[in-house]
């Protein structure tokens, strides 16, 4: 035989050899070697620890180490003793503030590469309570301290399952799990009971069962089918082989079914039926119905909140959210940005500007200083001329006040001789026709001036920043609020329920004369319509208010967002506040749409906040219903609030993450989002029932007559002024006479 021909051989047999291992993995992906763990009393640490290919930290109490070889670890390895128990608040505070920077900290910084496996140990057993304190103290403790010196946040992927497992070895099955459900070969599921809430801190937990006998180990894997707080579903595999970790992650990958968040875009909870949606109606229900969860075979039902039923323990699917809770749920979830969300507001309130610029403005500082020194020097110089022409002539002399009052007149237009003046000096008289050439044409210019701009259309002034209409009132008094709600965030999260709390509310919106800060109704609302916690502004201010509120609202943006979320500014419409004497109104989302429809049309102080795409589309929508007679602005001062972005409850693995972020990079989601802004106005105020408004009361703000006020308001101001003057000198003027006379 040939050597080409045996070499052909050896490749066959190889390739025969790595096909069936390839198919014996795929059918049984943790089919390797048998494990022997030990006994509860006497566990196999060694078997363990050969088994994890991760930084293994051992958190124990009263473990028998006479077993453990640490002579050439295969994989960093911790050992900490833990106690016996834990008890609140004393305990968990000493050891949570002895443990702020444990040297492990600065360990799991060298190794951050790594997976980390944790094993809690406790002969006897620990009690749940105590259990989840130590997971939440040595686990959540020393990564959040990671997560906050590299900010992981700003990346897309917050999910920490990825590298994050955790074991507890105990021996009593029935203390953590109950309702056995058969499955298929070593397998069956089960559940952990409702009152083991703080096990749920990570979503890689699992339970290895030690019997008092050799070869009778059970692990069980939190699946993650069902999510924290009620209910955590298990799979439970009878005598575990070698890689526990391959025991995790397939659990997460699997997962097929889902629920919708309490608050995902267009979600009704009076209406939850999730049939055929449009891309121009619902972008993101769109997206996750017709494109996501065909493709992944996903199974999405509406989000419930009934503790009996299974289902409503679904991990679920957000749409939209901002960082404000992500640090509560980065353990248990993957969360995907994929934009920015700015703050603007639309308004069509408007004032004009009352000053008496328009008849200053012709002329510069250094022209008005110019003419008033050609005026003096004209005066002195016509005194000059009087005196030399009396003492030749014989005649009287001209007062400087009379040279004045026509050197003034002359700039008024009233060129008129005084008697007295001399006749026969020609300097005097050449003087003369110069400075009345001269004003004139300054007379002519200004008044051009003046007459063009009354002429032009007004200016119409709105306000265009934030600063512009917060609520600039004093602090409270003791009269007005109890002492210990000054602060403007305690008494936002306590007035829904104090006892006073209507009637302090009415008092507070009624004598202010604060802006009315609009914005879109929460489908959930807190106790009721009429309180600014309901409405979205306030839910999409959190970021910046608690990083105002960390600094001590010291820095001059910070102070504008203290005084934009005064409860001191009404939150709903005005058409609402008979209803501020009743404890718990009954207010329809539609009616509260109709009546920012009504409000913004009056154009009283009052402003729609939202997005810069939400602003844009309800300007839109109102100026095409009114055939532009609404003068609306959309500000161009914003507050940058936050990041926006969607939360998965399963790990950055999964199928549907994965082509969610495909969709997201190649713009068809943008795209869908474009769709809907455009018609959102549209699907939002057409179910609600607009009051129209008479056309005089739209013509009254835009269209009318000149009216006394504006640039032509100055005028009469103007006039009035120079009377007022006038009285003042000749009443002056009386006085001093009368005082030398009398003297």
């Amino acid at each position: 035989m040939s050597i080409l021909a045996k070499l052909l051989v050896v490749a066959t047999g190889l390739i025969y050899i790595a096909f069936c291992k390839e198919n014996i993995s795929e059918e049984n992906p943790h089919e390797s070697i048998l494990t022997n763990y030990g006994t509860f009393q006497h566990p196999s640490l060694n078997g363990l620890i050969s088994s994890i290919p991760c930084t293994t930290h051992i958190m124990h109490y009263n473990l028998d180490f006479l077993l453990l070889k640490l002579n050439n670890p295969i994989e960093p390895l911790l050992i900490s003793v833990l106690p016996p128990s834990l008890t609140l608040p004393m305990e968990y505070k000493y050891l949570q503030d002895r443990t702020v920077h444990h040297f492990y900290s600065r360990y799991y910084t060298r190794h951050r590469k790594f997976c980390y496996f944790y094993i809690f140990y406790s002969n006897p057993p620990w009690d749940t309570v105590t259990l989840g304190l130590l997971m939440r103290l040595y686990i959540l403790q020393a990564h959040e301290e990671l997560r906050r010196v590299r900010q992981e946040l700003t990346k897309q992927d917050t999910n920490q399952a990825g590298y994050l497992y955790a074991i507890f070895i105990t021996e009593n099955q029935n203390f953590f799990k109950d309702g056995k459900v058969s499955r298929q070969k070593s397998q069956y599921l089960a559940y952990l009971r409702p009152d083991i809430f703080l096990l749920s801190v990570i979503p890689n937990f699992g339970l290895l069962f030690l019997s008092g006998k050799m070869e009778g180990e059970i692990l069980c894997i939190a699946t993650g089918q069902e999510s924290y707080p009620i209910q955590k579903q298990l799979i439970c595999h009878s005598r575990p082989h070698m890689a526990l970790v391959n025991y995790f992650m397939p659990s997460y990958l699997k997962q097929n079914q889902f629920q919708l968040a309490r608050d995902f875009p267009g979600l009704r909870e009076n209406n939850p039926y999730l049939g055929m949606v449009t891309q121009t109606s619902n972008a993101a229900l769109f997206l996750l119905m017709e494109i996501l969860a065909p493709s992944c075979n996903l199974s999405i039902i509406p989000f419930c909140h009934s503790a009996l039923d299974e289902k409503c323990s679904l991990p679920a699917i957000s749409a939209g959210e901002t960082p404000m809770f992500w640090d509560m749920y980065h353990w248990t979830s993957t969360n995907v940005v994929f934009g920015e969300k700015d703050l603007h507001f639309l308004t069509c309130y408007s004032k004009k500007k009352t000053s008496f610029d328009l008849y200053i403005k012709p002329f510069d500082f250094y022209t008005w200083m110019c003419l008033l020194g050609c005026v003096l020097l004209l005066v002195c110089a016509l005194s000059g001329f009087a005196s030399l022409a009396s003492l030749n002539l014989g005649t009287s002399r001209l007062g400087l006040s009379a040279l004045g009052f026509w050197a003034l007149a002359t700039l008024l237009d009233q060129v008129k001789g005084i008697s007295g003046l001399p006749t026969k000096v020609s300097g005097f008289h050449l003087l003369l026709g110069v400075w009345v050439l001269l004003a004139s044409i300054i007379t002519s210019g200004y008044k051009s001036v003046v007459i063009m701009s009354l002429n032009i259309p007004e200016t119409i002034l709105y306000p265009n920043s934030f600063e512009d209409i917060s609520c600039k009132m004093a602090n409270f008094t003791d009269a007005e609020v109890d002492p210990r709600f000054h602060d403007v965030l305690t008494l936002l999260a306590v007035l829904p329920y104090l006892e006073n709390g209507t009637e302090l509310r009415k008092y507070l919106i009624t004598t202010s004369s604060c802006f009315a800060i609009l914005s879109a109704p929460k489908q959930t609302p807190q106790l009721d319509y009429l309180s600014s916690l309901s409405y979205s502004f306030y839910t999409d201010m959190q970021t910046l208010i608690r990083s105002a509120s960390e600094k001590g609202f010291t820095r001059r943006k910070d102070k504008t967002i203290k005084a934009i979320i005064d409860p001191r500014h009404r939150s709903f419409p005005v058409k609402f506040m008979p209803l501020l004497n009743l404890k718990a109104p009954i207010i329809s989302v539609p009616e509260i749409w109709s009546g920012i429809q009504e409000e913004l049309l009056r154009c009283h102080k009052s402003v729609y906040v939202g997005s810069k795409e939400d602003t844009e589309s309800f300007k839109y929508s109102l100026e095409r219903k009114h055939a532009s007679r609404i003068p609306l602005q959309v500000s161009r001062d914003k507050f940058h609030v936050a990041a926006v972005g969607w939360r998965f409850e399963t790990v950055s693995q999964h199928r549907v993450v994965k082509n969610f972020k495909r969709l997201l990079e190649s713009g068809i989601y943008h795209l869908l989002l474009g769709y809907e802004y455009f018609n959102h106005v549209s699907k939002e105020f057409r179910a609600s029932e607009v009051i129209p408004l008479k056309d005089s009361q739209v013509n009254k703000q835009v269209f009318r007559r000149v009216g006394l006020d504006g640039k032509f308001q100055t005028i009469f101001f103007l006039w009035m002024g120079g009377i007022m003057l006038a009285v003042t000198v000749q009443t002056s003027e009386s006085i001093w006479k009368f005082w030398n006379v009398h003297k």
